[in-house]
C-alpha cells in the first residue's frame, strides 16, 4: 500500500515507474528525452567498498549491495503496488 497516493509524492513515484516500464519519451527543444532513475537515491548512489590492488577506490551502486526489488518489478493498480514475479 502506497500512502498518500494523492498528494504530489506518492503521484511522482507512479509516473516514474510507469515511465520508465513502459520507455515513453518526449521532444524538447534540446531534443529527446527518456526516463530515468538518476534521482532516487537507491538507485544512482554509490558506496565505498574499499580499494583496489593499485590503491584505487571502488565504488559500487549501493543497489547491488542491498537486496532491493528494481522499481520497474512493481505492479501499480488502483487499490495497491505489488511486486512482479
Amino acid at each position: 500500500m502506497l500512502v498518500g497516493l494523492g498528494g504530489n509524492n506518492g503521484t511522482t513515484l507512479v509516473a516514474t515507474i510507469l515511465a520508465n516500464k513502459h520507455e515513453i519519451s518526449w521532444g524538447t527543444r534540446d531534443g529527446v528525452q527518456t526516463p530515468n532513475y538518476l534521482g532516487s537515491l537507491v538507485r544512482a548512489s554509490t558506496m565505498r567498498l574499499g580499494q583496489d590492488e593499485q590503491g584505487d577506490d571502488v565504488h559500487v551502486p549501493l543497489s547491488d549491495v542491498l537486496p532491493m526489488v528494481h522499481p520497474n518489478d512493481l505492479v501499480v493498480s488502483l487499490n495497491s503496488i505489488f511486486i512482479s514475479s
